[in-house]
Parts: C-alpha cells; sequence; structure tokens
C-alpha cells in the first residue's frame, strides 16, 4: 500500500494534465487531490516508524517553516528545542485565524504539532505536565494518563484510567491494558494479588505476539514498541517473583513471632517497606532501560 501512495504522489503531475484534457467533458468524476495523498503516505510512514521518509515528505508539504524546524530538532534529538519550535507555530497559527476558522487542509498539520509536543513531552520526562494536561477537562485523555501516572507515580489515578478504558482501547493496544494490570498488582493491589501478575503478563505476551504477526517478517522500527514490550513483560515477571518469595519469607517469620506487635516485629516491617521502594525502583529502572532503547 505505500508503494502504491508512492507511485500515485509521482504520478500526480501527469494525472494533473490529463484531468485538464478532459475538462471539456461534462463528467462527474473524483480525483485524489495530492494533499490527500501526502497525508496518506504519511499516516502509512508514521504507522511503519520510518521516521526518515516521515520527515522528507513534510519538509516538502508543510505550510508552516516552524514544522519544518521543529521536526528537524526532533529528528536530531533536540527535543526542548523542538517543542518550543511547535509552541511558537500553534501561537502563530492561532494569531493568524482568530477571527476566522483555519483551513481544513491544517487538520494534518496541526494534529502532527499536538501528537510530536506530547512526544517530546515524553522525551523530556515532563510526565507532570503530561498528567496535568490528561486530567484538564477540554482533553481529558485515559491514555496519557494511564502513561504518566505509573511514572510519577499515582496508583488511584492509574486505576480510574484503567478502568475508562480497558473494556473500549483499540485491538492493538491490548497488550499494554495488561501490562498495567499487572504494574496495579505489584505496586498497588497488596500481596494477594501478586499471583494475577503472571496471568497478566502471559496475556499480554499473547497479544504482542499477534501483533507481531501482523507487522511485515522483516524487522525494522514498527518492531521496537513491541521489543520494548518484551523487555517489560519480563520485568514485570521477575519482579513478581521477587516479591513472592520475599513477600512468603517475612509472613513465615511473622506467623514465628508472638501475637502482639512488638519491637520484634519492627524489622518485618521495614522490610514490607522495602519491598514497596523495590517495585518503585524497579518502575524507574524500566523507564530508563526504555529510553536508552531508543
Amino acid at each position: 500500500m505505500t508503494l502504491n501512495l508512492e507511485a500515485m504522489a509521482s504520478e500526480q503531475a501527469g494525472a494533473a494534465r490529463q484531468r485538464d484534457m478532459l475538462e471539456c467533458y461534462d463528467m462527474d468524476t473524483e480525483h485524489t487531490t495530492p494533499t490527500e495523498i501526502a497525508e496518506c503516505l504519511s499516516d502509512m510512514y508514521e504507522l511503519l516508524q520510518e521516521e526518515d521518509m516521515w520527515s522528507g515528505l513534510w519538509q516538502k508539504h508543510a505550510r508552516y517553516r516552524e514544522t519544518n524546524v521543529a521536526i528537524a530538532y526532533e529528528q536530531q534529538g533536540f527535543f526542548e528545542q523542538a517543542q518550543a519550535a511547535y509552541d511558537v507555530a500553534m501561537g502563530k497559527l492561532k494569531t493568524e485565524y482568530t477571527a476566522n476558522p483555519s483551513s481544513y487542509n491544517m487538520h494534518k498539520e496541526c494534529k502532527l504539532w499536538t501528537e510530536h509536543w506530547l512526544k517530546c513531552a515524553k522525551e523530556l520526562n515532563q510526565w507532570d505536565s503530561l498528567l496535568e494536561l490528561g486530567l484538564s477537562r477540554n482533553c481529558r485523555d485515559p491514555f496519557l494518563i494511564l502513561e504518566s501516572s505509573w511514572r510519577n507515580p499515582n496508583w488511584p489515578q492509574m486505576k480510574e484510567a484503567l478502568a475508562e478504558v480497558e473494556y473500549n482501547c483499540p485491538k492493538e493496544l491490548a497488550w499494554l491494558i495488561n501490562l498495567y494490570r499487572g504494574y496495579l498488582c505489584i505496586c498497588a493491589g497488596g500481596e494477594q494479588q501478586l499471583g494475577g501478575v503472571e496471568r497478566h503478563a502471559e496475556a499480554a505476551a499473547a497479544q504482542c505476539l499477534r501483533e507481531w504477526r501482523r507487522l511485515p517478517r522483516v524487522v525494522a522500527h514498527a518492531h521496537l514498541p513491541l521489543l520494548r514490550a518484551a523487555q517489560q513483560l519480563m520485568e514485570l515477571s521477575e519482579a513478581a517473583q521477587i516479591h513472592t518469595a520475599a513477600a512468603a519469607q517475612c509472613l513465615g517469620e511473622w506467623r514465628r513471632l508472638p501475637r502482639v506487635v512488638a519491637d520484634a516485629h519492627l524489622p518485618l516491617l521495614r522490610a514490607a517497606q522495602q519491598l514497596m521502594e523495590l517495585s518503585e525502583a524497579a518502575q524507574i529502572h524500566t523507564v530508563s532501560a526504555i529510553r536508552s532503547s531508543r
């Protein structure tokens, strides 16, 4: 499909000349505009995560100079400067179309600004700002809340957001829902829910494999999110095993002590606190590993 879109884009000039020749006839025909072809091709490149092809396409078709500047910064890893350029582009659009509505052709470029501003914010670890944005009334985004709250961490907020999306999420993100359920079981569910971690991890792994089979056989950038997911699932399973073993040992020691809580119980209470801190440290390590793999 991508090759067909590229062929359509290259043949657009010849097709335009042919349409000029047929204007003398009264025929009701539909034509695909160059803008529509470019937007479809942009979506396809983005799904395949072909960032070089995607940025080259926008270098030709962007209406705002700031878009090209921001994309160039983003490609080089200067996310702070890219985010500032996206802010400038949004402000410029708002100034130009204060009185009149913007053109429909600007919709795709505006969407690009929003999505890549969020991407830059994630790369810059601005999770507090992203969580606040996701919780705002004007643009409440449960997926953004989920992604931000487990990194803060804010487990009650994460539970609420998960309840909103778990039954109506896109099929290709089903593995992510099970991954978040596993995080909640370890970090906010208590010892009684540790047994559910392995179940959620297995479900997420099966869904990741299903998504992997939908991708091209040649491993490329589009496979990277699923490879990162495999790493996260492995760490989730290991964290559950460590917690289960440590909690069982602590519980065995607790039962050996008198029922009246006294100073002898303090080391085990501290151990429970350390297990909780270990969970949070594992989350931080996972985030760092994901960022370093990009």
